[in-house]
């Protein structure tokens, strides 16, 4: 079950990263390097933290469920942060 839900992650992240690539080129006009740099670097990382993580307890076990908790906090604020910074720029 681990693999899958780190699968599932591992697919989102770079389905974001390429989307935010893909919007700053297409935003930007000219040929930069962020958007290269960014679909070369997070799938890097991306892959190794899938070989990594079932290899490697990070967390310890009293902890993981406090940590769940910070995850999804921090997720949810970055996610409003990131909605209404773009609904203010429209």
């Amino acid at each position: 079950m681990q693999a899958f839900e780190l699968v599932l992650i591992a697919a989102g992240i770079l389905v974001v990263s390429a989307v935010l690539a893909a919007d700053y080129r297409h935003r930007s006009g000219t040929d930069r390097h962020l958007p290269k740099l960014m679909l070369g670097i997070v799938p890097g990382l991306v892959g190794a933290v899938l070989i990594l993580a079932p290899r490697v307890d990070l967390i310890p076990d009293q902890n993981e469920n406090d940590a769940w908790i910070v995850a999804a906090i921090l997720i949810t604020a970055v996610a409003a942060v990131g909605t209404v910074y773009r609904l203010a720029r429209r």
